[in-house]
């Protein structure tokens, strides 16, 4: 059968059929490609526009479109005062968390047509820095394992969607949540009260992959800063953009950050090469790099709860290992893996307590905590099993052997 004779097929289905099959799309391009070729499938996308988009966003983001389509709806918070803002924060932890109660598709049942067309935007948004991530990441993997014993198979090259949700829920939220703190770099202003509220809608291990996001989009940002500043233009001159310039405009906005770095990669198709050769290639995450104070460490500025110290699971490893990781709401396996069943309060920088200054466990600390700064650079939390144990054969990670950080928590 030719494609016109498909497509005649396809036309002379009804209208909800032809909804059904435009929301079965995996992404905007295929379902553009499909709505372009017939005003009769046109007709049928804009008889149900926003339904169409929000299925197609869920079918790329799964759980994360919880996320996106709160982003979607919402822009940094710019209160006149402090009560104003504490009320805004409030309503939106109370929106935020009936959102993120809704455990099985749909994960978002109804949107307005202006909005969808947002989640559309959000979503690709977040693709281009999951495929960012993705990239950098898979690089530097390859150079790692490339130097390994010969026998060792390579790490699997193509996400699982389950890894691709975590990242991209991780994106998501770090913006989220600096919209929620109004795009400032300090610590929030009644920085405990700002824990107890926002922080509290996710888990630790949720808290971990938003702090490891914030690291690598710091990264990135500065070596692109960099990149620009370091490049000369025809005549010798160079740029006369400063660090400041990017860090007002381009760090608290994801969309900002995305178009100069398209426009950046329009002008050098080598910009990516260029990259991997600075810091956004480094190999470890230490505390002074990332964007945001809040999200550096869970002791930075505030001692968490008791009530989410660290304990013995109810479930053991070895429960937990039988499991198949099919959501982004499990815990990663290598999380389960460092800790051994423990819970723990700590992320971040933090997930490793330092000792006091003349401890007698300083070597192993300053061990400890170079063997974190691999872990979280290799992006661990991120992983299904298959792919993180394939990591854990590198030799940066030697040291992070089942049940590592169980000693270094509270």
């Amino acid at each position: 059968m030719n494609k016109h004779t498909q497509l005649c097929a396809l036309e002379s289905l009804n209208t909800d059929v032809l909804i059904t099959i435009l929301s079965a799309c995996d992404s905007f391009s295929d379902l553009a490609s499909i709505i372009r070729a017939s005003p009769t499938l046109l007709h049928a996308f804009l008889s149900a526009k926003a339904r169409v988009l929000l299925h197609v966003a869920s079918n790329i983001l799964g759980p994360a479109t919880r996320d996106a389509a709160l982003l979607a709806q919402t822009s940094r918070f710019d209160k006149d005062t402090h009560e104003e803002l504490e009320r805004a924060v409030d309503a939106a932890v109370l929106d935020y968390r009936a959102r993120l109660h809704v455990a099985n598709a749909p994960w978002v049942t109804m949107l307005d047509a202006d909005t969808a067309v947002a989640l559309t935007h959000v979503t690709r948004l977040a693709q281009f820095f999951v495929d960012l991530f993705v990239y950098f990441r898979f690089r530097y993997f390859g150079h790692e394992l490339d130097v390994m014993q010969a026998n060792f198979p390579p790490a699997q090259p193509r996400l699982s969607r389950t890894e691709h949700g975590r990242i991209a829920q991780a994106i998501l939220r770090r913006q989220l949540i600096v919209y929620i703190h109004g795009g400032k770099y300090s610590r929030p202003l009644d920085y405990p009260r700002f824990v107890r509220m926002v922080f509290s809608l996710f888990q630790t291990w949720e808290l971990e992959q938003i702090s490891d996001m914030d690291h690598f989009l710091g990264q990135l940002l500065v070596s692109l800063a960099d990149y620009q500043m370091r490049k000369r233009g025809p005549n010798g001159e160079r740029s006369p953009v400063r660090w400041q310039f990017w860090d007002t405009h381009y760090a608290p906005e994801l969309e900002e950050f995305a178009k100069k770095m398209k426009s950046m990669l329009d002008s050098d198709n080598s910009l990516l090469d260029r990259l991997c050769q600075w810091d956004v290639f480094s190999g470890h995450i230490s505390a002074s790099f990332g964007l945001f104070d809040m999200f550096k460490g869970s002791h930075r500025f505030t001692i968490p709860s008791p009530s989410h110290g660290s304990q013995q699971s109810s479930s053991n490893l070895g429960t937990a290992d039988s499991r198949v990781e099919t959501s982004t709401s499990s815990e990663p396996w290598a999380w389960k893996d460092a800790l051994r069943g423990h819970e723990t309060c700590r992320w971040g920088c933090d997930l490793v307590k330092a000792p006091p200054p003349d401890s007698a466990n300083q070597q192993d600390y300053e061990q400890a905590k170079s063997a974190l700064e691999s872990w979280r650079w290799f992006g661990m939390v991120f992983w299904d099993r298959e792919r993180a144990e394939q990591l854990k054969q590198s030799s940066a990670l030697k040291s992070c052997k089942s049940g590592w950080l169980v000693p270094w928590q509270n």
